[in-house]
């Protein structure tokens, strides 16, 4: 299994690069996906910091929305794309010269 250590900056919060990496690995050991709110259990993420996970999963190249949670809490159930280490470099919207 993953071990989860916390990569806390010197000012106590998480790097985004080390955020992403874990959630990354978090979604890849659950192929069924997950929620934000579980991923933040997982990690030991503080209800006050979902937003970041949110933001880094928005953010993240391979993951993606594979459905939503209809029962109780409506809520996206995300998973991640394995990417191969030799593909090609990622092209995001913004990276376009008309963005």
């Amino acid at each position: 299994g993953l071990v989860f250590g916390k990569q806390w900056r010197k000012d106590g919060c998480m790097s985004k690069k080390s955020r992403a990496g874990l959630i990354r690995a978090l979604l890849l050991d659950n192929p069924d996906g997950m929620t934000v709110r579980s991923i933040g259990e997982h990690l030991g993420v503080s209800d006050q910091n979902m937003d970041n996970l949110n933001y880094t999963l928005e953010k993240m190249p391979d993951a993606y929305v594979d459905r939503w949670n209809t029962v109780g809490r409506r809520e996206r159930i995300w998973c991640v794309v394995p990417v191969p280490e030799d593909g090609p470099p990622t092209v995001t919207y913004r990276d376009q010269p008309w963005y």
